[in-house]
């Protein structure tokens, strides 16, 4: 397996940005690094903060543009450190990226997972399984399917549903978080984090 790892650049400077940032903060980093949004195996996480009002998200200490990437697309990425950007009308600036590798942890979170075709809880599930079982991670690892939420891009919404895995073994836990579940990696679905990190996370970046 290629060896992956979250490249984290704090925001350094205060701001507002949009709650539903998914898709602008892709288009904003690919302007950048053009290939990121066709790049395989790479993955944006959503931007944490704290909700000031409806479709709102105020940054604060803990805000940052984090990708997951494939250790050899790391150069390619080091063009976006110390670049203002403009996302949602909000100037951010990047400072310089921190480098943190996979841990392994027997329960994950995803705050969102999205596969084509699956936009019932039931048959989501299934689905979700059957990938699961492509990956190889035992039937026993418990899975379950969270609130439904909803992803915009442009004019289409995409269902996507909150997992957590619990029972993994720590090669499973690093596959899993290295390989992701679902589709839309790009626009922060299918990434897991160690449960307890994802809850501190999601504390601060409720919808």
């Amino acid at each position: 397996m290629t060896w992956t790892l979250d490249v984290r650049w704090p925001l350094t400077r205060p701001g507002r940005i949009p709650s539903k940032h998914h898709y602008p903060l892709l288009a904003v980093l690919s302007r950048i690094v053009p290939v990121i949004h066709r790049a395989e195996g790479v993955g944006i996480h959503s931007i944490a903060g704290v909700h000031v009002a409806p479709g709102v998200l105020e940054l604060n200490s803990t805000s940052a543009i984090t990708v997951r990437t494939p250790a050899a697309f790391l150069p390619a990425l080091m063009p976006l450190s110390g670049k203002k950007l403009d996302l949602g009308g909000c100037p951010i600036r990047l400072g310089v990226p921190q480098l943190f590798a996979l841990t392994p942890c027997d329960s994950l979170l995803a705050r969102s997972v999205t596969i084509k075709g699956y936009t019932e809880p039931a048959e989501f599930h299934a689905a979700l399984r059957r990938q699961l079982d492509a990956l190889g991670v035992r039937a026993s690892v418990d899975v379950e399917i969270g609130r439904r939420r909803v992803l915009a891009v442009r004019q289409h919404t995409i269902v996507c549903f909150q997992v957590v895995l619990r029972g993994l073994l720590d090669e499973e836990s690093i596959l899993v978080q290295a390989q992701g579940v679902g589709g839309r990696r790009h626009l922060g679905s299918g990434l897991f984090l160690p449960n307890h990190c994802a809850v501190l996370q999601q504390a601060g970046a409720k919808e």
